[in-house]
């Protein structure tokens, strides 16, 4: 007979083998969707993920990482200012200027007695920051460290009717009226250099200025904002003129 004992057998054997390979094909479609399920999700996973963590880092710091606070805040300044400049001291003093000149003879072969004369009068520089200059916003935890444009004097106001005029040391060789009008012509520069030199008497008052406006701005704008300090310097100033840093708030 052609017929073996074992051929009945043969045929459950392969038919477990088509189902084990029936389920290993379902096993690897339902991996396969699941895979480029969980892909196309992704994306909108991690966009939720990075809105929560930025909604949980506050209006002012969600600011900063989008950073517009600088843009935001120079817009403000000149619309609240009207003009681009902030002006943030006033320096009211009386100067002094002194002009000593000498003069010889002969072609130089004879030293004439020198002139020094000297004018008095009150000077008031107004100081200002410029929005257009470039300013830096740094968030350092709780504290924002503010990067200002240097302190930039006015064309100084010299009270005419107040000026003094005296000679110090004349001589009868010499004009000494022609050495007085020489110092008359030389006030209005004089008192531009010696205002750029007073700067650094009004940084302080006008860092103070200067935190205060941020502050106020910070309190506008953002709901958290009163919850940050606020810290003054500027881009001319060594990192030791700078006062020392405020302890973060908690």
């Amino acid at each position: 007979m052609s017929d073996s004992p074992t051929a009945p057998r043969r045929l459950p054997a392969l038919a477990y083998a088509l189902a084990a390979l029936l389920v290993l094909v379902i096993g690897g479609l339902v991996a396969w969707f699941g895979f480029l399920r969980t892909a196309e999700q992704a994306p909108r996973v991690a966009a939720e993920q990075a809105r929560e963590l930025v909604a949980d880092l506050g209006e002012l710091a969600r600011a900063f990482q989008e950073h517009t606070v600088t843009r935001r805040f120079i817009s403000h300044g000149t619309s609240v200012e009207g003009s681009s400049r902030l002006q943030v001291a006033t320096l009211e003093q009386t100067e002094v200027f002194e002009l000593e000149d000498e003069a010889s003879a002969f072609w130089g072969a004879l030293d004439l007695p020198a002139v020094k004369v000297r004018a008095t009068a009150p000077v008031t520089t107004t100081y200002y920051v410029d929005f257009e200059q470039p300013w830096r916003f740094e968030l350092e935890g709780r504290r924002v460290l503010v990067t200002a444009p240097r302190l930039t004097p006015n064309t100084p106001a010299i009270d005419a009717s107040e000026i003094r005029y005296e000679v110090r040391e004349g001589s009868l060789l010499r004009d000494e009226s022609v050495v007085l009008e020489q110092l008359k012509r030389e006030l209005t520069t004089r008192a531009a250099l010696r205002a750029e030199d007073n700067a650094a008497l009004v940084r302080d008052t006008a860092r103070v200025r200067i935190e205060s406006f941020v502050r106020a701005w910070f309190l506008q704008s953002f709901g958290d904002g009163g919850e940050y300090n606020v810290e003054i310097r500027f881009e001319d100033e060594d990192e030791d003129d700078a006062p020392p840093a405020a302890p973060e708030m908690r």
